[in-house]
């Protein structure tokens, strides 16, 4: 048990939000009576929004691109190698069960899928990126695999089918494990999509991999941060192989029109980063109400306190008192809540002043919360991987109706689209240009700022995102 907490609490440090995994871990697990704390009431009310937002134009200035480097700033790709560690390395633990959670809560279905997943053998963990990164080909294998995760498949659609999704207060009690398997088993959906559409059943894989895209909104409602994130990566799997199929050639404009509305119904009901972040402040909330008066709470805090904080921790660490480490932690909580309002805005007024200001003297806050700076820009990426897929949909079901690509996007509305989308970094139209027989359909990406549309596609390494390349 040691050893993975151990291992969970290295890897998602690599995102900056360890802190509150490790702490809705182990210490969480059970109370003094073996109860599950997932059955806590929710925590105090929110508190009230520090202020109105200040209005700003695209903020990129010369020389504040990252100069390709676009993944330090978007924590997707960061926690990508925290989720295969916990894979290859933890087990799903004897935590919160299926049986817990009502039959009417999706998490209830969710958790039922991971139950039954089964093993996958190493020769599947050598070859399923070459699957989702170089399309599907025979193997009888691979077949055998998909056809051993029905049951799995079958419950992820059960629970989107249901909705309501929501967690305990305290979410699950050690979640990497979980949220690696839900997004292992988005891989080898996606991977049955692409089956699907190289047979030319393309209503099957159509099917299969917006089920994807729902499954990564729906597995994060009423989840953290981490969960939020795991869901936007979720999404980003199953969507970049959609817009593959949404060009193939066999596709009917009903058929991509169909994609276009359902992405469309489901962009105003996808969980947004505040909510995430209030669900935070209640997990640290139920953690500091079962811990502050507890004997431990002191050697607790600090052992999380002092790696978390660097050397100002450990100066901090030689004179603390008891009563310092509480005041500290309940500021957290409060400057938690009070920045949730903040992340509503879009990335492009995101207020960084009046969020350094909720943590600026309390030296816990400073360390934990900076990280909370990059989740603009990832549920940026989340919208545009969503609204840029549902356009790609539009674009191609406009091609089958009119017997080529539109001119201008605007000319998608209002047969195709009610309206248009906007790219979600820049609050302006996604960029877009026809080619000779095909086109080039790109977001600003996370410098906010239109470089001309290069780099490779679905890499947010670069700074402009691209969701379809054009012409070779």
């Amino acid at each position: 048990m040691a050893k993975r907490i151990a291992v969970a609490l290295a890897i998602v440090l690599i995102v900056g939000v360890g802190l509150f995994v490790w702490m809705r871990g182990d210490l969480l697990r059970n109370d003094e009576t073996g109860g599950m704390i997932g059955q806590e009431p929710q925590a105090v009310t929110q508190a009230a929004a520090p202020g109105q937002n200040q209005q700003r134009q695209v903020p990129a200035q010369e020389g504040e691109a990252d100069g390709g480097k676009g993944a330090e700033s978007i924590p997707l790709e960061m926690l990508d190698g925290a989720l295969e560690s916990a894979t290859a390395q933890i087990e799903v633990p004897e935590g919160i069960q299926s049986s817990q959670i009502p039959e009417d809560n999706g998490l209830h279905w969710f958790l039922i899928a991971v139950e039954q997943m089964p093993k996958l053998d190493d020769w599947y963990d050598e070859v399923r990126d070459d699957y989702i990164d170089n399309g599907w080909r025979d193997d009888a294998r691979m077949i055998e695999i998909l056809d051993r995760c029905q049951a799995s498949f079958e419950a992820i659609r059960k629970g989107i089918e249901v909705g309501n999704v929501d967690f305990p207060p305290a979410g699950l009690d050690e979640p990497l494990p979980y949220l690696a398997k839900w997004r292992e088993l988005t891989r080898l959906m996606t991977i049955q999509g692409m089956m699907y559409s190289s047979r030319g059943d393309y209503d099957a894989a159509l099917d299969q991999l917006t089920a994807v895209v729902d499954f990564g909104s729906e597995s994060s409602r009423g989840g953290f941060l981490i969960t939020h994130l795991v869901g936007n990566a979720m999404q980003g799997i199953g969507a970049r192989q959609l817009c593959k199929v949404l060009q193939a050639p066999g596709l009917s404009a009903e058929q991509c029109r169909a994609v276009a509305a359902h992405l469309d119904a489901l962009e105003p009901k996808v969980p947004r980063m505040a909510d995430a972040i209030r669900a935070e402040a209640d997990s640290l909330e139920v953690w500091f109400q079962r811990r502050s008066s507890s004997p431990d709470f002191y050697n607790d805090f600090l052992e999380i306190f002092v790696p978390a904080a660097g050397e100002s921790g450990k100066a901090f660490a030689e004179s603390a008192t008891p009563e310092q480490c509480r005041e500290l932690y309940e500021q957290m909580v409060v400057a938690t809540r009070q920045a949730a309002p903040l992340f509503e805005a879009p990335v492009y007024e995101f207020d960084d002043a009046a969020f350094q200001a909720l943590i600026a003297g309390n030296i816990l806050s400073e360390r934990i919360m900076e990280a909370y700076l990059r989740m603009p820009k990832a549920e940026a990426l989340s919208r545009v991987v969503r609204t840029g897929t549902s356009l790609v949909a539009a674009i191609e079901a406009y091609r089958h109706e009119e017997g080529a690509y539109p001119q201008t996007l605007q000319s998608l509305v209002p047969s195709v689209l009610p309206e248009l989308p906007s790219d979600p970094f820049t609050g302006q139209p996604f960029r877009y240009a026809r080619q000779s027989g095909a086109y080039r359909l790109y977001s600003a990406g996370i410098n906010m700022r239109d470089d001309g549309g290069t780099g490779k596609g679905w890499d947010t390494r670069q700074d402009d995102y691209i969701l379809v390349g054009g012409a070779k």
